[in-house]
């Protein structure tokens, strides 16, 4: 879903220059519900509450507007502006009656449910995003209608309906892997997900479940590095490296206690081994069956698309805050090398297509993830100085020199006959 920010950007930009409001308000929506999707609501409110001043200002002349109100309120609610929320809702709800569209009022009822659920009305709430559901799925319109039935699902927990829950956030789960959203997926998903890419969370359908600091965290993190189940003495040894062995195992006996006190089965005993709850969700363990399937690939279009998931699957360097621990190497340098490979392949593919601005897209996330790279660095002097672009290829030119030589790492001949590019 990043992937979708700097398009939606560069089209935001270009609408704003051409002075053309309806496909600005357009792209904010886009750029709005990424936001929320990648759980930024502060910045989905900075993206879409100038679209709401603007339709507020001039009029509802497109019904179709009102799709993004819901989303607004969804990012209110979410940073507790609750009255702001409702404040909205009041605002809009008449006028998208009088305009008379279906999927207008479907949107504000998920938007009304949303709002509800902040004051703990489960049950009015419930009624709302079911209708909401109900309308998008007949008007044939998948992602809208995953996204209520996420909602009712949610509610439908709160009211103690499990298996209605679990009908809802099922459907809104396939409906979401489909389109490859894989950060909705998670929200849609009744069992443990955690993530390690880019930053340590635990989550149960969208929830945070708050994993006790220290050792019981690193319990976590450690089975999601080696696959999700592990001797316990084999724990002990990486967790407590300096403990004799009965202090070890007092250690462990205390942190397990901790994490089923904090966060329930998430880690269990069998025997001499700890294993992650069954039917835990890893995000490490999706990127490696992409870079699996990536790696299997054997024709051209199925190697890119692969290549997609899994750029789209990397959400970040692993347990950025674990960096020092010995256990985590391994994992780390496996995702690092398998986006890097990805990385590259997609911007050979957008070359290729004549598609500039997609390379050069690609190729900063590749430096940012490996900035010592030699050939990437050389590559983004070379696409300047192809666009004609020449205070791109200098600035480039002596990114690379410096981040190289700051490093101390001996830079090739290919640095002279691209200094010489530049310069004629």
């Amino acid at each position: 879903m990043d992937d979708a920010r700097p398009h939606a950007d560069e089209a935001l930009h270009l609408d704003e220059r051409r002075e053309t409001p309806v496909w600005a308000i357009r792209d904010r929506h886009l750029l709005g519900t990424v936001a929320l999707v990648l759980g930024r609501p502060d910045e989905a409110i900075d993206v879409l509450r100038p679209a709401y001043d603007t339709l507020r200002r001039d009029g509802w002349a497109d019904p179709g507007l009102f799709r993004f109100v819901s989303d607004l309120v969804e990012a209110l609610v979410a940073v507790g502006r609750v009255a702001d929320a409702e404040q909205l809702l009041d605002e809009c709800w008449e006028d998208a009656k009088r305009l008379g569209r279906r999927a207008a009022l479907a949107g504000l009822l998920r938007g009304r449910a949303i709002s509800a659920a902040a004051r703990r009305e489960f049950a009015g709430a419930a009624a709302d995003a079911a209708e909401a559901a109900a309308v998008f799925g007949e008007l044939g319109q998948p992602f809208e209608h995953a996204r209520s039935l996420l909602v009712l699902g949610h509610l439908q927990r709160e009211l103690g309906r499990d298996a209605d829950a679990a009908t809802s956030l099922s459907e809104a789960r396939r409906i979401f892997e489909r389109f490859g959203l894989t950060q909705l997926s998670a929200r849609a998903s009744l069992a443990p997900h955690v993530q390690v890419l880019g930053g340590f969370r635990v989550t149960v359908a969208g929830d945070d479940v708050e994993v006790p600091v220290g050792k019981p965290a690193q319990i976590v993190k450690y089975l999601c590095c080696t696959g999700g189940r592990a001797p316990a003495e084999v724990v002990i040894d990486a967790i407590w490296r300096d403990a004799d062995a009965a202090t070890g195992r007092k250690g462990l006996r205390n942190a397990l206690t901790r994490l089923r006190r904090d966060a329930d089965e998430l880690v269990q005993r069998d025997g001499d081994s700890l294993l992650l709850q069954p039917g835990t969700e890893v995000d490490l363990w999706d990127f490696d069956l992409a870079t699996e399937r990536a790696a299997g690939a054997e024709r051209d279009t199925e190697r890119i698309a692969a290549a997609r998931e899994v750029a789209a699957r990397f959400g970040g360097e692993l347990l950025p805050d674990d960096l020092y621990d010995d256990w985590t190497v391994a994992a780390r340098e496996r995702s690092r090398i398998g986006v890097l490979r990805a990385l590259d392949l997609l911007i050979a593919s957008a070359r290729d297509s004549g598609d500039g601005s997609e390379a050069r897209r690609l190729l900063e996330r590749a430096i940012a993830i490996d900035p010592y790279g030699e050939q990437r660095h050389l590559l983004a002097v070379e696409l300047a100085v192809a666009d004609g672009d020449r205070l791109r290829a200098v600035a480039a030119l002596e990114r690379g020199e410096q981040v190289l030589g700051d490093a101390g790492l001996p830079v090739s001949n290919d640095w002279s006959t691209i200094r010489r590019q530049v310069a004629g």
